[in-house]
């Protein structure tokens, strides 16, 4: 379960608290375990600064805390700090909505289907597929609407699939299958990842890396030429 902690400091020098921070992350690189971290500014209270950093669970919150240089950074905080540092501890206990969550589900279906769901793309989406043999470019739904006809025109399986949240969006690996004809039973396999940059929960720009179609014999020699 995802565990948050957020500090929350007012301090005259926020250079110093970014500076203590870098000094802390070098010195802990390969042992913090942090997930993510990201400072915030208090648009409305002058110099007040919130650090809300991203843990797997408590337990690796509290083994980051153990760390000898976690105890030498709160030391340097507490002194750059003006009153006492607030510390909040929070344990995930739900998410009501998730708009990256809907979009790399609308848009594995649309793999699946070869239909575009307007309503997940922004009207300037710019999209850039990059294929063995070049790149492809377009802008607007309907451009990538014919572009994902021309690529899936039966549909396809997803065969596997895995996505990650970014700050922008969400980057999505999958592997597909994809019928060659209607009366054919021939299929291609392709490996895929994409990064979808959203706004406003829509997506306005399409970056894919794509394997190339492999049939059936260059995915037996791809797969066992791969390291196990």
């Amino acid at each position: 379960m995802t565990f948050i902690q957020i500090i929350d400091v007012t301090t005259d020098d926020p250079e110093g608290l970014r500076a203590a921070d870098a000094r802390w992350l070098a010195a802990t690189e390969g042992r913090n375990t942090l997930r993510r971290e990201a400072i915030y500014t208090d648009r409305h209270t002058p110099n007040r600064y919130v650090a809300v950093c991203e843990f797997d669970d408590y337990a690796s919150a509290m083994a980051n805390s153990a760390l000898p240089e976690t105890a030498r950074i709160a030391e340097e905080i507490a002194s750059l700090a003006e009153g006492s540092v607030g510390f909040t501890d929070l344990d995930l206990l739900d998410v009501p909505i998730d708009r990256r969550a809907d979009v790399v589900r609308g848009f594995l279906d649309s793999v699946r289907s070869g239909q575009l769901d307007r309503a997940l793309y922004d009207d300037d989406v710019e999209v850039q597929m990059n294929v063995p043999f070049g790149l492809v470019r377009s802008h607007g739904p309907d451009e990538l609407a014919q572009l994902l006809r021309d690529a899936f025109p039966y549909g396809s399986e997803v065969v596997t699939e895995r996505s990650a949240a970014t700050d922008a969006g969400v980057v999505i690996e999958f592997a597909a299958r994809t019928t060659t004809g209607p009366d054919r039973p021939e299929s291609t396999y392709s490996r895929n990842l994409v990064w979808l940059e959203l706004a406003a929960g829509r997506i306005r720009g399409l970056t894919l890396y794509c394997s190339g179609d492999w049939d059936a014999a260059t995915q037996a020699e791809q797969l066992a030429s791969a390291r196990a």
